[in-house]
């Protein structure tokens, strides 16, 4: 049996529409007491004295998907956002210390400073955020447990992320959008990152794993102009704009890419 901690992510909405096709058996926690169905359980992870009154250890797999990925709120509230992407964390991976339970938790390339492109698995962190900071802080910790699977991403590209879905929906109205083309992503389909989560649990892989889509680092701009390609949608409706217009309160890495290795 599977257990994904974050029913509401996106990549647990993928994971389990995946499981489901495949009839894999999971259960879920969330943080909202009135979605609370027959494969749920709340669990909150700001509140960190119920976690473990909230969880049982019959589990082959645990995935962490429940987090503060919001870069502006790590900035604003660090100690608000480190309480639930470090301290919950370690006590999710305390209480499932056990070699019969594979832990998988989702990481970033914010873990780097963007100075070189496709970063090496071992290569030097030097995170230039709060959330990359707080992802290099519960990586230390993870790592002294010899059942982690800890999974770097780059960008995750679905239609189910804000952003995204925003873009297709305007495109298809015949609506103008705006990307920045000063700031760059190295996109990952999401199917690629089901595909590769399903490999790691089957092989029960642990260590640190770079999950990327292979592309180059590209502006969100150039992007935006191959989603509305892909779309066959009029890519004149699609303008450039500067983050420097948009208040960013995080620093911007140059570079975003991750390599396999």
């Amino acid at each position: 049996m599977r257990l994904i901690i974050g029913s509401e992510s996106i990549i647990s909405k993928a994971l389990q529409k995946n499981w489901d096709k495949k009839n894999i058996n999971y259960n879920l926690t969330t943080r909202r007491k009135y979605s609370i169905k027959k494969k749920y359980s709340y669990l909150d992870l700001s509140k960190l004295d119920n976690i473990n009154l909230s969880l049982s250890k019959n589990y082959s797999t645990v995935l962490v998907c429940a987090s503060c990925t919001d870069l502006h709120r790590c900035e604003v509230d660090p100690e608000g956002t480190y309480k639930i992407n470090v301290e919950a964390v370690k006590r999710i991976i305390r209480f499932f210390d056990s070699p019969k339970t594979q832990i998988i938790l989702f990481s970033s390339n914010q873990v780097f400073d963007g100075k070189k492109p496709f970063r090496k698995i071992d290569s030097e962190r030097n995170p230039i955020t709060e959330y990359g900071r707080q992802k290099k802080k519960i990586e230390d910790f993870a790592l002294n447990f010899s059942n982690v699977s800890i999974l770097r991403l780059t960008k995750v590209f679905t239609f189910e992320d804000p952003l995204f879905k925003g873009w297709k929906e305007n495109l298809l109205k015949g609506q103008k959008i705006e990307a920045f083309g000063d700031y760059n992503i190295s996109p990952l389909p999401i199917n690629i990152l089901v595909n590769k989560v399903e490999s790691i649990i089957n092989e029960r892989a642990c260590g640190i794993f770079h999950i990327h889509g292979g592309f180059p680092d590209i502006p969100y701009f150039d992007f935006a102009v191959s989603v509305a390609n892909d779309l066959q949608c009029n890519k004149n409706l699609i303008f450039k704009s500067s983050y420097r217009d948009a208040e960013i309160k995080y620093k911007l890495q140059k570079f975003t890419s991750l390599s396999e290795n």
